[in-house]
Order: structure tokens, then C-alpha cells, then sequence
């Protein structure tokens, strides 16, 4: 479980009709001294009061939960996006503040349960992605999320090309967080944030960049904070010259906060000479909707 700070943040939606504002104009209320934190366990989520001397603590979420005290669980009926407001006295002064929260399905993987073979259990159609065709290195790759991380499996032949085996493939993965391909690095169909370059597994290398719209190009990150909280490397096992293997990135650490994503994949060999390209139905540039219900 994945544990986010929320700050007492109001928005305020002001619409202008033919008029003008001036300072002082608007009566904005002062920025709420009380926050909490959530916690994600599939559907049901775990909020808790994280300011000192808070009292009387009240909870509401929009699907009609409420509670007292200085933590709420509660389960949401399906996957969604939810209001959930605390209200609590601070200071002798009664305080609200409330947030949206995604609520996104459980996951059917594990990255710590010592194998691959919980991946069967992820059978969404566009889930299910190939390598450029039959005989490539690449035969298969999947994808699962949940509202902490997104999860990828590869199996990859590790005879198809000698020189991109079971320990000198490089992967470069380029991740469009927002979907949008006009921002980010325009490349294989797709506008990317992030890239990833390396292996993924334990003992390997990877990379991460991010893309710098100043230079029009990445800029390496070197923030150990990122690539100990930005990737959760899974199982490895190689049989029948079938080298599979699982990981992880996490979505707020790569600011997956859509209800959709994209991502661009690609393997090379150890001289970085082209190995393969992921596919789904012909197209390279992969667009996952985060909207499953299970």
C-alpha cells in the first residue's frame, strides 16, 4: 500500500460576466491548517487525520460514507472518482477541507510473490500486446494497474537475437503520463514525459529521463529519491529459452493520474542496434484506458 499527503487545498471557481475584478473583490477563505493522507488496498481506502491537535474529526465521501473519529476505511462501490471531505476543529476553529480521489481497480499481479504466474489472471483483451511479429525477440507483453503503480510483464525469446538475451536486452520505454500527444517528447506516436532505458531487473541498469520542453529533449534525472520510488522491479525466471520478467512504475511518481495513458516500447540488443517494437493491433504507439471495473 501506497500512502499520499493531501494538503488543504480549496479550489474556487469563479465565473466572469462582463465585468471586471479588482483587488479585494474577492472574499477567498483562509487555506484550511488540517490535511490527511489516504491509503489504497484495491477499493477500499483508509484516510487519517495527519494534523496534531485536531478534534472532533468528521468524514464524507460523495458515494454517502461518513464517519467521526481520526480515521475512516471504507470501501467504494466500484472504481471511480470520489469527493472525500474532513471537517475538524484546530485550534478552537472548525476547519473543512476535501479533495478528489481516483479509486482504481485492485491488481491482479504481485511484484512480491516470487513469480509470474498471477499474470495468467490478466485477460483484457487490450491488455494483451505483441512484439513487431511472429519470431521477434518480444513474444508477449501485458499491462495491469491499479491506484499505485502500473504493472508490465515481457516475455522475451532469448534466441531470437543473440546479442538482446536474457542479460544484454536494453529496453527504452518512453511513458505519455497524460495521454496527450501534444506534450511531452513527440515519438512513436505518442507525446512522452518519461523514458526509461536499461533492464529491469534485479542486478540490471536503468535510466530515467525527463522531457525538457526548454530543450526540446531529456534531461537525465538524478534524484535517488526517484529511482528508489519510481520503479518496483518483480520476478525473473528464464525456461524454454523464454526469459520472463515483471515490473513496475509508479503512478504518482510519473504523474499517471488520468483515466488513460500511453507508452512507446521498444527493445535493442547489447550494441543498441534495434531488436524490436512493441504492438497492439499493428499500432506502436500503445494507449491503455484505465477504466476497468476489476
Amino acid at each position: 500500500m501506497k500512502t499520499i499527503k493531501l494538503s488543504g487545498l480549496i479550489a474556487l471557481t469563479v465565473l466572469l460576466l462582463s465585468s471586471c475584478v479588482h483587488l479585494g473583490d474577492l472574499n477567498l477563505d483562509p487555506i484550511p491548517d488540517i490535511a490527511f493522507s489516504v491509503e489504497h488496498n484495491g477499493l477500499t481506502l483508509t484516510f487519517a487525520s495527519t494534523t496534531a491537535n485536531t478534534s472532533d474529526v468528521k468524514w464524507k465521501t460523495s458515494d454517502g460514507g461518513a464517519e467521526s473519529g481520526e480515521t475512516m476505511t471504507h470501501t467504494f462501490p466500484e472504481p471511480g472518482t470520489y469527493w472525500i471531505e474532513m471537517s475538524g476543529t484546530y485550534e478552537g476553529v472548525p476547519q473543512t477541507v476535501s479533495t478528489k480521489i481516483l479509486v482504481a481497480k485492485p491488481a491482479k499481479v504481485s511484484m512480491t510473490d516470487g513469480t509470474v504466474a498471477d499474470w495468467e489472471k490478466v485477460t483484457y483483451p487490450d491488455f494483451q500486446l505483441t512484439g513487431s511479429e511472429p519470431g521477434s525477440p518480444i513474444q508477449k507483453v501485458k499491462i495491469d494497474y491499479d491506484a499505485n503503480y502500473v504493472y508490465y510483464y515481457m516475455e522475451l525469446d532469448v534466441t531470437a537475437n543473440p546479442l538482446a538475451d536474457e542479460y544484454s536486452h536494453i529496453l527504452s520505454v518512453r511513458i505519455d503520463s497524460d495521454d496527450d500527444t501534444s506534450t511531452g517528447m513527440s515519438t512513436g506516436g505518442v507525446g512522452a514525459e518519461y523514458l526509461m532505458e536499461g533492464n529491469v531487473y534485479e542486478g540490471g541498469w536503468y535510466d530515467f529521463y525527463k522531457y525538457s520542453a526548454a530543450d526540446d529533449d531529456w534531461s537525465y534525472i538524478e534524484d535517488a529519491d526517484f529511482y528508489e520510488k519510481g520503479i518496483v522491479i518483480g520476478h525473473r525466471e528464464v525456461k524454454d529459452n523464454i526469459m520472463k520478467v515483471e515490473w513496475a512504475y509508479s503512478r504518482s511518481i510519473f504523474g499517471i493520474t488520468y483515466t488513460s495513458y500511453s507508452f512507446y516500447m521498444k527493445a535493442y540488443d547489447s550494441d543498441w542496434s534495434d531488436a524490436d517494437i512493441v504492438y497492439f493491433n499493428g499500432s506502436k504507439a500503445i494507449h491503455i484506458a484505465m477504466d476497468k471495473k476489476q
